[in-house]
């Protein structure tokens, strides 16, 4: 059963909270003394029925409200933090270039995207003004990592004798002027991009993912599948993580509780370390052919499309540092788009 709440349908784990709302708006009307009415439609597949609520009588009738609160303590009270309301995709970037991947900085005042197969890297603000690009080096967007409000670090990479190097660089975004911070090497340690890469559980996932699986005791029954897109959760206890055909994963920092969260990929923190934003993608051998973005809960696996009915195909996002905004890369149109959540 689901409730339909306009912009979107509320899936069944959400009902706990909504009835929460409900007691309280009744509770507000009783003090006002007001009479008050809503509709809500309740689907059940098909057909729907409509349902009118008269608050005023409720409010003379104890008992429904205690059934009310009883349902509510039924309920899973953690899916109180999902967003209230979700808004149609915005465009945020569009180029002549083709962009993908975003990357907040740490303030959340700038955006970092790159081009198709990550060469270059493009700067803007939060806003979507001001693009400019600070990097055309072939690779340097490939799990860049802004270092502070100032600078990108990145792995650009250059062929030599038919061989890839990768070096390691620091780009000012200011001044498009990149620093080697490390020369030119056939295996470079991606981890010194990522911030906290140093975490020995995140550095064996970032250095060496295909093998990852064999080194981490708790995750050996998945031996032999790489490990892919590893994101640290904001206190630094958990990592959330991509087994290719199996869904996303969180564990501990330590190596322990492995947990299957949801089927998606490139999964990306909330601030509060409760829940993730993930991609689901459908393809049909050769390209993307339709996709979502999902709010999923790392407590109960509770999950909330936020894109329905969207023809963007997102294969890339990111959540901004205070958790209200979700920029995707769209693969339709190659343009950078942004989602507002309000809680």
């Amino acid at each position: 059963m689901c409730i339909d709440s306009g912009r979107h349908r509320l899936p069944q784990e959400q009902i706990g909270g909504f009835l929460y709302a409900l007691t309280s708006i009744f509770s507000v009307a009783k003090l006002q003394g007001r009479k008050q009415f809503a509709n809500f439609t309740l689907h059940r597949g098909k057909p729907h029925f409509l349902i009118n609520i008269n608050f005023n009588q409720i409010l003379h009738d104890m008992k429904s409200k205690f059934l009310l609160s009883a349902a509510l303590l039924l309920c899973c009270g953690s899916m109180m933090a999902q967003p209230v309301s979700v808004s149609e995709p915005q465009l945020l970037i569009k180029s002549s270039e083709s962009l993908m991947a975003p990357v907040w900085s740490p303030d959340g005042t700038m955006i970092a995207v790159t081009g198709d197969n990550y060469s270059g890297i493009w700067v803007a603000n939060a806003d979507g003004t001001g693009l400019r690009q600070v990097s055309n080096a072939q690779g340097a967007g490939y799990k860049m990592q802004w270092s502070d409000a100032g600078s990108i670090t990145s792995t650009p990479y250059v062929t030599v004798d038919q061989r890839r190097m990768t070096r390691v660089e620091s780009v000012n975004v200011a001044t498009g002027v990149a620093r080697v911070l490390q020369p030119a090497a056939r295996e470079v340690k991606r981890s010194r991009v990522m911030r906290h890469g140093q975490q020995s559980l995140l550095s064996i996932m970032v250095d060496d993912p295909l093998h990852a699986s064999e080194r981490i005791p708790a995750l050996n029954q998945y031996a032999g599948q790489g490990i892919i897109n590893p994101a640290l959760s904001p206190d630094e206890k958990q990592i959330a993580f991509q087994i290719a055909g199996k869904g996303i994963f969180v564990i501990n920092t330590d190596g322990t509780a492995p947990k299957r969260i949801c089927a998606g990929a490139r999964p990306a923190w909330m601030p509060d370390g409760k829940a993730l934003v993930v991609t689901r993608l459908e393809d049909n051998g050769h390209t993307f052919t339709a996709g979502d973005l999902y709010y999923v809960s790392t407590e109960n696996s509770a999950q909330l499309n936020i894109t329905p009915g969207t023809q963007a195909i997102p294969t890339s996002l990111a959540v901004s540092p205070d958790g209200k905004k979700v920029a995707f890369g769209n693969d339709v149109d190659g343009c950078i788009y942004l989602i507002d959540l309000k809680f």
